[in-house]
This record gives structure tokens, sequence and C-alpha cells, in this order.
């Protein structure tokens, strides 16, 4: 799992038995997946306060989009994306775009790469 993912469980507040099901939901893991889109599911609650200033008004209330679809791109997101960039398989270009996009956002979230990782 991506720092950046286990940065963003970690802060949000999860259990170690909620990220657990997170990280397997997020690997395509069915039986996750379906403890985390379940009403009520702590473990999303959580994840929507904690990305509530991300996600849009209108997908976050399900007028415009899902926020389970949200939320799991997200997450995806975060999990293949390194802190500092270097994706595997990547163009120089798409390697920097996400290196980019990954400092934002850890910067917006007070993510502190440890120093020679």
């Amino acid at each position: 799992m991506s720092s950046l993912m286990d940065f963003a469980l970690r802060e949000a507040g999860l259990t170690d038995e909620e990220r657990d099901m997170v990280e397997r939901a997020v690997d395509d893991d069915e039986e996750a997946m379906a403890e985390f889109t379940a009403c009520p599911s702590p473990a999303f609650d959580k994840l929507c306060l904690y990305f509530s200033p991300e996600i849009p008004y209108g997908v976050l209330k399900a007028r415009t989009g899902d926020p389970y679809c949200w939320m799991m791109e997200r997450l995806d997101w975060l999990a293949e994306t390194p802190a500092g960039g270097d994706g595997p398989g990547l163009s120089e270009a798409e390697d920097d775009r996400r290196a980019g996009e990954a400092e934002l956002w850890a910067s917006y979230h007070g993510y502190k790469r440890k120093e020679g990782g």
C-alpha cells in the first residue's frame, strides 16, 4: 500500500480492521467492497468526513454522482500514486503530473514524507 493511502486511512481515524477492509476493497475484494458500501459503514463515514473538502457537494449528496465510486477512485489514486511520484511504467510527463498532484494532495492534508524515503 502506498504511504499516501496509509496516511489518509490513519488520518481519517480508521481502526486497523477498517483499514484492512478498505485495502482489500481497493484491491477488488468483493466481500470487502460489500462491507465498505453497506449502510451504515463506519469506515465510509470516516472517509467521507476526512475527504469532505475534496468531494463535490452534488456527489457527496448522491445528486450528480455516486459517492462510493468517487471514494474508490480517490483511494485507487492514493494507492497507485507514490508520495514522490516515480510510478512504475509511467511516461516522464505522466510521472511528473502524478508527482505534482501527489505533492499538492500531501501538502493540503499535512503529509510529511520521511527523509530518505
